[in-house]
């Protein structure tokens, strides 16, 4: 991820990526309506609107990640 995002073009406003949610070590496909998120972005050209279910606005291209973002919590041993 840090070299994608390092050799991105400097009009690159925001990275999406797809998340994984698991529940238990199995991955919950169909738990949300869309698993593609705007999550990485530059501050100066992004930013929310609306006070309550934000909306996320990108000033510029946004590019695609390809390695999804695994959301499991750390297991204590």
């Amino acid at each position: 991820m840090q070299r994608v995002v390092g050799e991105a073009p400097a009009n690159t406003a925001g990275f999406r990526l797809r998340r994984r949610d698991f529940l238990f070590g199995t991955w919950l496909k169909h738990a949300q309506l869309t698993p593609f998120y705007i999550r990485l972005v530059r501050p100066e050209r992004a930013r929310y609107t609306r006070a309550i279910n934000e909306v996320l606005e990108i000033d510029g291209p946004v590019s695609e990640l390809v390695h999804p973002l695994d959301t499991s919590p750390s297991r204590r041993e």
